[in-house]
């Protein structure tokens, strides 16, 4: 994701991220949301790596150059299912569907299924500013950008408590254990402040793998005054 400098110095990387809709008004609502919640203005550690969101119609020409992530909201009738080389168009492609619905399968892509467009908004403004705001205690995101999907649902599920136990028994309520039993590149995003440690991180690490029966890769969101702890799940292929 990022590279040191022959002096040591961090280098910039940047990463484009396309997010398509039924209407350019209605992507431009979920990229101006995941823009404000990014984290990235006047944010000094941000310097790591850049991201920049597109807001795209579906029926309108596409760039030449290829995004590193594209988000296609299926989230109302409106909108047509993407079609087979949807893939080329970026790295990593999420296809977003509410609850309600049945959706394909997208070999090759990421598809989600949601409560509600809010749901969506919230668990994707925290990924991707854990993203742009990337820190050495995480992982090194390589499970989450490298792993190929059949196109199987990917499990969401997230919580917050103001200890340990609490944020994973909040957690448990939205994750059914029974769904992660078979589940493979789990990704645990994990939000607090600045006064997160190590023994905070291993003892959050194991109550989530014990009580799911899974290994998580960990990647974690500091924000000053952040209160208690806050969970996101994603687990991005089930075997």
């Amino acid at each position: 994701m990022h590279q040191r400098s022959s002096t040591g110095a961090l280098k910039m990387s940047h990463k484009t991220i396309a997010v398509v809709a039924a209407t350019l008004i209605e992507a431009h609502e979920l990229v101006e949301y995941l823009q404000q919640h990014d984290g990235s203005a006047g944010n000094a550690s941000s310097d790591i790596i850049n991201i920049s969101f597109t807001a795209l119609a579906w029926n309108q020409e596409w760039p030449d150059q290829p995004f590193a992530e594209l988000h296609w909201l299926c989230t109302n009738e409106q909108m047509p299912k993407p079609a087979q080389d949807i893939t080329a168009r970026a790295a990593i492609v999420h296809i977003h569907y509410l609850a309600g619905t049945q959706p394909p399968r997208h070999p090759g892509s990421r598809t989600y299924l949601w409560r509600n467009t809010d749901e969506l908004a919230r668990f994707w403004a925290s990924f991707h500013r854990a993203q742009i705001l990337h820190n050495a205690l995480g992982l090194d995101w390589s499970s989450y950008e490298t792993t190929k999907l059949s196109g199987a649902i990917c499990q969401t599920a997230a919580g917050w408590g103001a200890t340990h136990v609490a944020a994973v028994n909040a957690l448990l309520i939205d994750a059914l254990p029974e769904l992660y039993l078979a589940a493979s590149d789990v990704v645990l995003l994990i939000e607090a402040n600045h006064e997160f440690s190590l023994g905070d991180a291993a003892s959050l690490n194991n109550l989530v793998e014990d009580a799911l029966g899974i290994r998580t890769a960990d990647v974690f969101l500091f924000t000053e005054g952040y209160q208690g702890y806050g969970l996101k799940l994603l687990v991005l292929e089930v075997v």
